[in-house]
């Protein structure tokens, strides 16, 4: 056996012990929300449903600014 060959041998066998070994399908989480409906809930957000005690948004200029920064970075198209 040349050194090539082995050489080879050992790259292909450390890519075979590093292979993911679970190849099963992630189960979906009961809480995921789809990206689109994602983005849908984004677009109709209103500052009123934000404001108040809990919500660390400082004020209205900042939740529209969050909210546009949010849209312009992931632009897809939403559902009417």
């Amino acid at each position: 056996m040349t050194s090539e060959t082995l050489f080879l041998l050992l790259g292909l066998f450390a890519l075979a012990a590093c292979a993911p070994q679970n190849y099963r399908k992630q189960e979906r989480n009961s809480d995921f929300i789809p990206f689109v409906d994602f983005m849908n809930q984004v677009g109709d957000a209103k500052w009123e449903d934000y404001s108040g005690d809990g919500t660390s948004v400082a004020s209205e200029p900042d939740f529209q600014d969050m909210k546009a920064h949010i849209l312009d970075m992931y632009p897809v198209s939403l559902a009417p």
